[in-house]
């Protein structure tokens, strides 16, 4: 199986202009539109550098992408409330899907354990991107995470219309145009 990388990530962001960012980031802000999204990405923020690739990635692919610090920039990391919980499980609510990416950082988290089991409450469609090498460390050692599959990298080389995306461990090809 192949799987998207850290650095994949990371340098899909950085091969991307400040400006490109920063004008899609504005663009999400400026929407008026943050009812529903197509996803719900759980992560940890010191993966932020890789999330925005991961972000810039879904985005345009035509993904309606939840991100805390863009569609909420007001959220306090330091200063969680029983109405930043509340906030979050309305998104999640309001999302399709939740992608749980998987790194090195991801385990001292402590939102995305709960964001995930909210979601898999709530009957969302919930999907484990792994982006470290070593994400089978603690994938193995979180059975609660194998009850989910895992997103694989997907392109498909034999298509007129070819794409990218991912697979995921059912069998089921996610396509992003």
């Amino acid at each position: 199986m192949a799987y998207y990388s850290e650095s994949f990530f990371r340098d899909y962001r950085n091969n991307e202009s400040e400006y490109i960012l920063k004008a899609q980031i504005n663009e999400a802000r400026g929407s008026r539109d943050w009812t529903t999204f197509d996803i719900f990405l759980s992560y940890n923020i010191k993966d932020k550098n890789v999330i925005e690739g991961i972000y810039l990635f879904l985005t345009k692919m035509g993904k309606k992408v939840y991100l805390d610090f863009i569609v909420d920039p007001q959220l306090s990391r330091e200063n969680a409330s029983l109405s930043t919980a509340q906030l979050i499980r309305r998104r999640l609510k309001n999302s399709r899907q939740l992608i749980y990416a998987m790194s090195c950082n991801s385990t001292e988290s402590k939102w995305m354990p709960w964001e995930l089991g909210v979601a898999d409450g709530e009957g969302l469609e919930c999907n484990i991107l792994p982006v470290s090498s070593t994400y089978y460390k603690d994938f193995n050692k979180k059975e609660y995470l194998q009850l989910y599959p895992l997103l694989e990298r997907y392109q498909d080389y034999y298509s007129t219309d070819s794409y990218m995306g991912f697979k995921n461990s059912y069998g089921n090809i996610v396509r992003f145009r």
